[in-house]
């Protein structure tokens, strides 16, 4: 036997010759053996006078002593592999493989040996789509070598843990609210999206993506969106971020070209010109958004709703829901009446575009005059006469008959059709004081002695009748 050449050991040999599917490779002078051509693959890269390593598994001795070898390629390339593992995972350093295939309990990777990735190292958060990973060439930290069963243990948690880790502190020193920051998007829910800036979650709220409202964060964002986000809020306590996506501004062509590709792009803020466009007074033409207890939402231009509160509706008329004038789609005019930037938001008025019945009421029905109405509401202390269209006026318990009454329900009730005189009118109160028992005296005409009282800035109509001052003597 020769003492060059052992059993179990990675030799460099010669190829001599190419023949019936094998390669004939001398180890030593005079020691040779055959190899399958099926190890050197398809189709086989290998020539006659190659030098190659292989593993002499045996050693045979024929006639005339001439020694035979068993060799393998295959499991010579192992053990070399093997031993490059070997030195990486006692080194701590990362091997780098493709994930090629599902298995029970986790992943098969090919790092040049066939390694394990157990499913809960396969990431830092559970893996939603195992799937996604295969066909993905990915850095892991070697977790644990078998060297009898020849198994290579893997784990990826562990170095995307320590990249997060990293990423984190350096996300850290830059976070602060009002910084633009570039984000990953890594899940969508109902209400928005979570965004990692690197090694930290942010909230990207649904109201905060677009300045248009939109009914679920996919018709804006997919998962693995790059996108660039302002932090809104930052608590430090809790570690929870709040962003926003439409505060960013569109760039310039030159600064659109130097952005990192994969960027979504962003539209302007809507409300940047909006005092300019909608001065205060002015008109707008817009469709009906949505319908709420509290008023009206109208479309102003695309992500600017403007508000008709229920108050803001009409002059006169009792609204108990604004669903009672109008539904969603419905096109409508409405005045401008004020506009808030910087808290977004747009006050409407639909009824100033009509006159307000209450200052043209003097007019219409000036005081002392007398007219007709119809008993709208009784109450304790009098009741309500509707002189106008939505206009009422109270006419107070003294003021229903000359005699003293306990109940003013024994007098009148809702549906009468009464005759009362105008005493009084608040217009910037929405009030008006009518009188019954006034109405029936035929001489009462106290006019202009009203005028000159108010003149003297004495007392109201009202006060004469309620015995304040005295009534003026007829001539006065």
């Amino acid at each position: 036997m020769t003492d060059r050449v052992l059993e179990n050991t990675v030799v460099r040999g010669t190829v001599r010759a190419l023949t019936d599917g094998f390669a004939v490779i001398e180890v030593e002078a005079g020691v040779a053996g055959r190899v399958p051509l099926a190890e050197f693959g398809k189709p086989p890269a290998v020539s006659e006078g190659d030098p190659v390593e292989v593993l002499v598994e045996l050693l045979t001795e024929g006639k005339d002593a001439v020694l035979t070898a068993v060799l393998s390629k295959e499991k010579a390339d192992q053990l070399r592999k093997w031993d490059v593992v070997a030195k990486a995972h006692a080194a701590g350093e990362l091997v780098e493989g493709t994930v090629v295939a599902r298995i029970t309990g986790g992943f098969s990777v090919d790092i040049g040996l066939r390694a394990f990735l157990p499913v809960k190292h396969a990431d830092v958060n559970p893996v939603k789509n195992p799937d996604g990973l295969l066909g993905q060439k990915l850095q892991f930290r070697i977790l644990k070598l078998e060297e009898e069963d020849a198994r290579v243990v893997l784990s990826r948690r562990l170095l995307v843990a320590a990249e997060r880790e990293a990423q984190k502190s350096e996300t850290l020193s830059r976070l602060k609210e009002g910084v633009i920051l570039e984000g990953t998007v890594k899940s969508l829910t109902d209400y928005g999206a979570f965004v990692d800036l690197g090694g930290i979650e942010g909230l990207l709220h649904i109201t905060e993506m677009s300045w248009s409202r939109i009914g679920h964060p996919r018709e804006l964002l997919t998962v693995g969106d790059a996108l660039e986000v302002m932090v809104l809020k930052y608590d430090p306590a809790t570690g929870r971020v709040g962003l926003g996506l439409k505060q960013t501004r569109p760039e310039g062509e030159a600064q659109a070209k130097a952005r990192r590709p994969g960027l979504r792009p962003l539209a302007p803020n809507p409300w940047s010109q909006v005092e300019e466009l909608y001065p205060i007074g002015s008109v707008i033409r817009g469709k009906v958004r949505s319908v709420t207890d509290f008023g009206v939402f109208v479309g102003v231009q695309e992500g600017v709703d403007g508000l008709v509160h229920v108050s803001e509706l009409s002059w006169t008329q009792r609204i108990k829901h604004p669903g009672e004038l109008y539904k969603k789609g419905d096109t409508v005019e409405a005045m401008v009446l004020d506009i808030d930037v910087p808290n977004e938001r747009f006050s409407l008025g639909i009824r100033q575009l009509k006159p307000d019945p209450w200052t043209e009421l003097l007019t219409t029905h000036p005081i002392g005059s007398v007219c007709k109405g119809k008993v709208t509401r009784v109450v304790d202390f009098g009741c309500f006469v509707e002189i106008e269209p939505g206009i009422e006026g109270l006419v107070h318990v003294s003021q229903l008959r000359d005699e003293r009454i306990e109940n003013p329900r024994d007098v009148v009730k809702p549906g009468d059709e009464v005759t009362v005189r105008v005493i009084d009118i608040e217009s910037d109160a929405r009030k008006v004081a009518l009188s019954m028992k006034a109405a029936q005296d035929e001489e009462f005409d106290y006019r202009e002695t009203m005028r000159n009282l108010e003149k003297e800035g004495r007392a109201s109509f009202a006060d004469v009748l309620a015995g304040k001052l005295p009534r003026p003597k007829d001539g006065e």
